[in-house]
């Protein structure tokens, strides 16, 4: 997801925010977005030997606690989620195999 930052409390004008905005948007990729989770997922799956679907099984059913880590990757798999059914729909609305 494209991110603008902006620090020392200087925030653009309106139109100059809307601008890079829409510079943003047209640079993003999903996919690529889609990748990266993928990655960090994988090292997540990795540090506790279990895979995001089942963490977040479990995270679901009050197994997982309520740690920034867990979170963290509980909202990271969600937003994957997201992006992927997205993505597939997209794919779908296009006469494409998802």
């Amino acid at each position: 997801m494209p991110r603008l930052h902006y620090s020392g409390g200087q925030l653009p004008t309106p139109d100059a925010f809307a601008r890079e905005l829409s510079e943003a948007r047209e640079v993003y990729d999903p996919l690529e977005e889609l990748l990266a989770l993928e990655r960090v997922l994988l090292l997540l799956e990795q540090q506790h030997g279990l895979s995001s679907a089942e963490f977040y099984q479990r995270f679901l059913a009050g197994q997982g606690g309520d740690s920034p880590e867990v979170i963290a990757w509980v909202g990271r798999y969600e937003v994957y989620l997201s992006l992927k059914a997205a993505i597939s729909q997209s794919l779908s609305r296009a006469g494409l195999p998802a």
